[in-house]
């Protein structure tokens, strides 16, 4: 029977964060589709857009009322784009996956220690450790602002200002009201935070706002890199805007080193997918996002790879691995430029032999 308490107690855990996580995927959907097109977000009910009626509560429930009616309206039978279930889905999957590694995990995937913990594999024996929850919230909130922004650039819109501006405010009160939140220091090569009694050090507000700002303009730096040297989009300013408010904000939820983890991973990403033509054109923001997530997921191991940017980075470290991203970006666009100009250029071959 203790050994079915934990178990049980996870899944019900897991199955409650899944609901709840596509339920905000659902919500997304939402800001997704109005925010950029100046209409509020909570100016009406959600509406089949050929018949005008409203959406019922039963079938509004994230992925499965989509599949209950099968993909159309219950009243005209008007198809429902699948996107929405997989927005859905996506939201859920990922937002699960860090309460896996953060909460569930003792905080697996996180390149630090976190105060207060000893060694153990039973998460619900440290339940509720308010900071590890705290940090899956924090995380959780940063994968889902980015993910949107994504989504918008996807659709060929700028992300609008009261958005990630909400983001940023939302992050900022957040690491304000529980400094905690920040798992990496922002000195160059401090290996870890310890001091005197042998106790670890919690950060304190100038910390947690310290590393906001050095990630946030390093955030941009970067995104300014990869933006500039893009080609996947004729819309190139409003490609390189996107990728900015999206790296900007990682570098302001994460630190300095977690957004040059990221953009290095953007930047792979990128490389990739002008090499595959079925994904050549993929959006920069979507492969960013897409870095985001794998980069918190994978924070630690990556952290361990030498030359990788992490806590115990230093100067040159960091140098280094802005050049890296500068020089894959820029190859990823010539190629992509190269396999363009290929593909557009005129067949000067008589239609007939002479």
């Amino acid at each position: 029977m203790s050994e079915l308490s934990p178990l049980l107690a996870t899944l019900v855990l897991v199955v409650w964060f899944f609901a709840t996580a596509a339920a905000l995927g659902s919500f997304l959907n939402v800001i997704v589709w109005r925010m950029p097109r100046g209409i509020s977000v909570g100016a009406s009910r959600s509406r089949c857009p050929k018949c005008e009626n409203p959406i019922s509560f039963r079938d509004n429930v994230p992925i499965a009322g989509w599949l209950m009616l099968r993909g159309r309206c219950r009243n005209c039978g008007e198809g429902i784009s699948l996107r929405y279930p997989i927005v859905e889905a996506v939201v859920a999957v990922a937002l699960s996956t860090l309460l896996f590694l953060e909460v569930i995990g003792l905080g697996g995937n996180l390149p630090m220690q976190i105060p207060g913990l000893v060694h153990s594999t039973n998460w619900f024996s440290h339940f509720p450790n308010w900071t590890l929850i705290g940090i899956c919230g924090y995380h959780s909130m940063l994968l889902y602002f980015v993910l949107g922004f994504a989504l918008i650039d996807y659709d060929g819109y700028r992300v609008p200002a009261r958005l990630w501006v909400t983001g940023l405010a939302a992050g900022g009160a957040a690491l304000l009201s529980y400094p905690s939140l920040v798992v990496v220091p922002v000195r160059w090569g401090q290996e870890q935070i310890t001091v005197t009694s042998g106790t670890t050090f919690v950060p304190g507000a100038i910390d947690a706002l310290s590393v906001a700002a050095a990630g946030g303009v390093l955030g941009v730096c970067v995104a300014l890199l990869l933006g500039l040297s893009d080609s996947s989009t004729v819309d190139r300013k409003r490609s390189c805007y996107n990728v900015v408010v999206l790296l900007g904000a990682v570098g302001a939820y994460l630190g300095w080193q977690a957004v040059l983890s990221v953009a290095l991973l953007t930047a792979a990403g990128r490389l990739i997918a002008v090499l595959i033509p079925a994904v050549r054109c993929a959006p920069l923001a979507l492969i960013a996002a897409t870095a985001t997530f794998f980069g918190i997921v994978l924070w630690k191991p990556l952290c361990s790879v030498s030359g990788w940017p992490g806590p115990s980075s230093g100067l040159m470290t960091t140098i280094g691995a802005v050049m890296l991203v500068g020089a894959v970006a820029t190859l990823a666009g010539f190629i992509q430029r190269s396999s363009e100009n290929a593909t557009h250029e005129p067949d000067e071959s008589p239609d007939f032999e002479p």
